[in-house]
C-alpha cells in the first residue's frame, strides 16, 4: 500500500544517522543505536517477511530506495556544509533523474491521455517543491533536527491511500507505523 511503501522509505533518516556518525563524526548515543534497531523491527512489522525469509518486490524496493535516500540527503548536507548552493544541488539532482530516464522514454514511449500529462506535470511541479524545500532543510539544519518532520509525509500517504486507492492498512503494519514514527519523533526530541 501507499502507507507501507511511505514507511518503509522512512528508514532514511535513520540511514542518516548511521551515514552521519561514519563520515561527519556525528556521536551516536546507546538511545540512538537503540531506535535505529527499533526502528528497523517496525519496519519488519510492515514488511512481515515470509517463513522462507524473503520479502516482496516492493517492499525491497522501498528499502533499497531508503538507503538510497538515505546516501543522497547525507551527500547533500555534506554539500551543504562545503558551501554548495540547493539551486546547483538541485539541478544536478534533475539532471541526472532525466538523464537516467531517457532511455524509458526513448524506446517505450506512450502517447498520454490530458488527464494523464495533467497528473504527471502536477506529481513534478510537487516533487519539484519538496526538492528544494528538502535540500535547503539538509543545507541549514542537522539531518537529526529535520527528521520529525518528514514523518509527517507517512500520515498523508496514509489518508490519500484511503481516500483515492480505498487502502486500509492491517493491525500489523499500523503497529509498525506507530512504532517507526514514534521513535523518530522521540530520537528529535531527545537531540533538543
Amino acid at each position: 500500500s501507499l502507507a507501507d511503501s511511505s514507511i518503509i522509505q522512512k528508514l532514511s533518516p535513520f540511514v542518516i544517522l548511521i551515514l552521519s556518525y561514519i563520515f561527519f563524526k556525528e556521536k551516536m548515543t546507546n538511545f540512538q543505536i537503540g531506535a535505529v534497531i527499533v526502528a528497523f523491527l517496525g519496519v519488519m512489522l510492515v514488511i512481515k517477511p515470509s517463513g522462507s525469509g524473503l520479502i516482496s518486490t516492493g517492499a525491497l524496493a522501498a528499502l533499497v530506495g531508503a538507503l538510497f535516500a538515505g546516501m543522497a540527503y547525507t551527500c547533500v548536507r555534506y554539500l551543504g556544509t562545503h558551501n554548495i548552493s540547493g539551486e546547483f544541488i538541485i539541478f544536478f539532482f534533475s539532471l541526472t533523474s532525466t538523464l537516467m530516464l531517457l532511455p524509458y522514454l526513448i524506446f517505450d514511449y506512450h502517447v498520454m491521455t490530458f488527464y494523464q500529462l495533467s497528473m504527471l506535470i502536477l506529481a513534478g511541479a510537487s516533487a519539484s517543491i519538496g526538492q528544494y524545500g528538502i535540500t535547503f532543510a539538509y543545507r541549514y539544519a542537522a539531518a537529526k533536527n529535520i527528521v520529525a518532520f518528514d514523518y509527517s509525509q507517512v500520515v498523508f500517504s496514509g489518508i490519500l491511500g484511503f481516500i483515492v486507492l480505498g487502502e486500509i492498512p492491517d493491525f500489523q503494519s499500523f503497529i509498525g507505523y506507530v512504532i517507526v514514527i514514534s521513535v523518530g519523533i522521540v530520537l528529535v526530541l531527545r537531540s533538543k
